[in-house]
């Protein structure tokens, strides 16, 4: 038995959350695919990440919507194998994003709303795998944005938490920062 470690992840990524400015018409379905590429090499090695992004927005009430994405990711990653840098790559699903919005108040030109989002770490995730497609960590998040429509641009403040759980991956805990 090797003995249990407690680290700390360090993400790499900024991840485009996509964050309410309305809500839908009851009833209305929108679908839609967003490409993001990603790379980095700020610790010497280098990652390159394609997301292809299916996602549904439904409008459940004029004031109550639903949001799901899941993206199928393509990671190509240096990793260090004892004394050599490997190029390594990993496809498949990513992690589950779901978002639940409430507009609390607003009018034709502004939006005052509330949402709150929830990751599921349904992607490999990097601690299992040398190249994860996933983040690894479940996480809840909620939020207020205040938008305004100032013709021929969008005014929009936002104030919000997210909080990632620990988890523990065979021997070792991993806090996210």
């Amino acid at each position: 038995v090797l003995p249990h470690k407690s680290v700390k992840a360090q993400s790499s990524e900024e991840w485009y959350i996509p964050k309410p400015t309305s809500t839908g018409a009851a009833g209305t379905l929108e679908t839609g695919l967003r490409l993001q590429f990603s790379s980095d090499d700020e610790s010497g090695l280098e990652t390159e990440r394609w997301d292809f992004i299916p996602n549904a927005r439904f409008g459940v009430s004029d004031d109550i919507e639903l949001y799901a994405e899941i993206p199928v990711t393509l990671v190509e990653q240096d990793v260090i194998d004892f004394l050599d840098v490997e190029r390594k790559g990993s496809a498949g699903v990513g992690d589950l994003f779901v978002q639940g919005s409430y507009r609390f108040a607003g009018d034709v030109d502004w939006n005052l709303l509330g949402s709150i989002d929830v990751v599921l770490p349904t992607g490999e995730n990097p601690f299992d795998n040398a190249v994860g497609t996933g983040s690894g960590f479940y996480a809840v998040s909620a939020g207020v944005t205040a938008v305004k429509i100032a013709d021929p641009v969008i005014l929009f403040a936002g104030i919000g938490y997210e909080h990632r759980f620990e988890r523990q991956f065979d021997t070792v805990t991993v806090t996210p920062s």
